[in-house]
């Protein structure tokens, strides 16, 4: 607790600097203007200003990131209130933002608030418990992470596990690092060092839905069986906060936006022509998922969606190069915390005033939108490392991206997977380096046997609920 009470002050004055606070209101109105233009999630948002928020000074540069896809998922919930029938007394009746604001405002803050006053008073039990925890258990932790992945989605468990297969494979691409071997680099001196992961989240996400919006148009898919209405708020933000605390899938929680994207909709979305409260709930399951994807990751530096990827890839960039003291390592907890509730605010704001404009920018053209996404893409993977083969590269993983959209695949389980990848391979060799080759004696460690019988459980009832859920 006295560490807290120092921090407080240091990270109050992050946040309300002058510079913060242009960030914050900057990075509402960018959000919202992404989220309606056609073909930008806020993962393919966020992947693009990556690399541009790591010239913004320390901790600005994650706070802009934070606030941006806080205002996108505000953006496309607005996007999702407002009426599509072009009726103008429908659209009087249909607009009604304060109810949506209220709830996604609600789902956002109160898993942050929650996490930065029970994060202090739980941090020496996780640090007792820690000890416990040696390369086996944390191998044992990222297999149930991956197997949760699988067993959560929405699609095809073989089509899952076959991507987080694939995602496992990228990972180990470069040199052994203990051997000196260079694995699948295909005799190519810029893979010595692995792929680099701004190419690889920016081509699956941003080039695969430039070259998808580019298709010729067709006429969309008629929905099987009857689409499943968002519960309550409250039981809807106690699904968001578990969604990410767990990495389910990035369908099963969305702010029906995405109908007119051409999206596949998640069992919380709302079909048709959304009522303003299914809309309210299904924002509030999503901010609320947001806010908690952040738990895992500032906890034991786990990233178990796209978002949390995104930003710790920007968090471990900035530390290392200012080489950041183990106080600024804690300081991140109450940063980011700090950050999702001043941009839920500003964006809660923003909603009230900008938001029934914001369909106007989803009448831009695709193309036009394709062309500035394509140049800030490979500008933004050129600068990186100023490597022309990152740009290849990028261009690589775009056709594989629109492949995985082809086939119905979650681009997501792709990168998570590759992240995690890195931390698996070196925790099981820990593992049996420690039993000397013995992966029983692993598999007997207490913790390792009850990880893996979860993972098992969390896999079969995922498969259990997807039978009952194609058989309606």
């Amino acid at each position: 607790m006295d560490f807290l009470v120092q921090m407080v002050p240091a990270v109050t004055a992050s946040l309300v600097s002058p510079l913060s606070v242009a960030v914050f209101a900057v990075a509402a109105l960018v959000g919202f203007a992404l989220a309606a233009l056609p073909g930008i999630s806020p993962v393919a948002g966020l992947a693009v200003m990556l690399p541009m928020s790591l010239f913004l000074p320390w901790p600005t540069g994650t706070i802009c990131l934070v606030a941006i896809v806080v205002a996108m998922q505000y953006g496309r919930a607005a996007v999702a209130g407002a009426s599509r029938a072009g009726d103008p007394a429908a659209d009087r009746s249909a607009i009604r933002l304060l109810p949506i604001a209220t709830a996604a405002l609600i789902g956002g803050t109160v898993v942050a608030v929650a996490a930065l006053v029970l994060g202090p008073l739980l941090a020496p039990a996780a640090s007792h418990a820690v000890l416990l925890f040696g390369p086996a258990e944390f191998g044992a932790l990222i297999i149930l992470l991956l197997i949760s992945a699988i067993g959560l989605g929405t699609g095809s468990m073989l089509k899952a596990t076959a991507v987080v297969m694939l995602g496992l494979l990228l990972s180990m691409v470069g040199t052994d690092i203990e051997t000196g071997v260079a694995r699948f680099t295909f005799g190519l001196e810029e893979l010595q060092d692995g792929i680099g992961l701004i190419p690889l989240a920016i081509g699956i996400f941003v080039i695969a839905d430039i070259i998808r919006r580019l298709e010729p148009k067709r006429a969309p898919r008629a929905r099987a069986g009857e689409a499943v209405a968002p519960p309550p708020i409250p039981a809807a933000i106690l699904l968001g906060t578990l969604a990410g605390i767990f990495p389910a899938s990035d369908r099963a929680l969305t702010t029906a936006a995405d109908d007119d994207r051409g999206e596949p909709p998640g069992p919380l979305e709302p079909a048709g022509q959304p009522r303003t409260d299914l809309v309210a709930r299904a924002a509030a399951a999503a901010n609320a998922r947001l806010s908690a994807c952040f738990v895992p990751l500032l906890a034991a530096g786990l990233a178990v969606n796209a978002v949390a990827v995104a930003i710790k890839v920007a968090v471990a960039f900035r530390l290392l190069s200012a080489g950041a003291t183990p106080a600024a390592y804690q300081a991140i907890y109450y940063i980011i915390f700090s950050a999702i509730i001043v941009a839920n605010i500003m964006a809660f704001l923003a909603m009230l005033t900008v938001g029934r404009f914001v369909r106007v920018f989803g009448r831009v053209d695709v193309r036009i939108v394709a062309a500035v996404l394509l140049i800030l893409s490979c500008y933004s993977v050129y600068m990186v490392n100023e490597s022309a083969f990152d740009v290849g590269l990028m261009t690589v993983f775009g056709v594989l991206g629109y492949l995985l959209l082809k086939l119905d695949c979650e681009r997501s389980l792709l990168l998570i997977a590759f992240v995690l990848g890195h931390s698996l391979e070196e925790q099981i060799r820990r593992a049996l380096l420690i039993t000397r080759g013995s992966v029983a004696l692993v598999a007997q460690r207490p913790i390792v046997a009850t990880l893996i019988l979860l993972a098992a459980v969390i896999l079969v009832a995922g498969r259990i609920v997807q039978k009952k859920q194609a058989l309606r």
